[in-house]
């Protein structure tokens, strides 16, 4: 089991890059304050902060208890991760979160935590 979510990450992470290059000038514009806050979406801005800071604990079979390898799973548990990355608490044993990602997480959820799935 431990395999399938290394290769489900993997293959993620591939396939977001893939497109990175494809979108390069829409989605690699730097902070949050650069970019315009209603057009934050899951895939383009969430998914690179989750699969670089909270993925290596919360992907798969998990014990930290709360997984965050979906669109669904991570817009069910937006609320607790924007308070804990904010609190400096998450992720444990890394360094924080920058304010840049911080506002990303909480731009995404107050702007309806839109998809824009590629």
């Amino acid at each position: 089991m431990k395999y399938l979510a290394i290769l489900l990450a993997v293959t993620i992470l591939l396939f977001l890059n893939a497109c990175a290059d494809k979108n390069k000038n829409a989605s690699n514009k730097g902070p949050v304050s650069m970019i315009a806050a209603d057009s934050i979406c899951y895939s383009r801005h969430v998914v690179p902060i989750l699969n670089s800071r909270c993925a290596p604990c919360h992907v798969g079979q998990t014990t930290a208890g709360v997984r965050l390898d979906s669109y669904d799973l991570a817009k069910k548990n937006i609320d607790p991760i924007i308070m804990e990355t904010a609190a400096g608490t998450m992720p444990r044993g890394g360094p924080s979160l920058s304010t840049s990602q911080v506002d990303t997480l909480k731009a995404w959820r107050q702007n309806g935590e839109k998809a824009c799935l590629l």
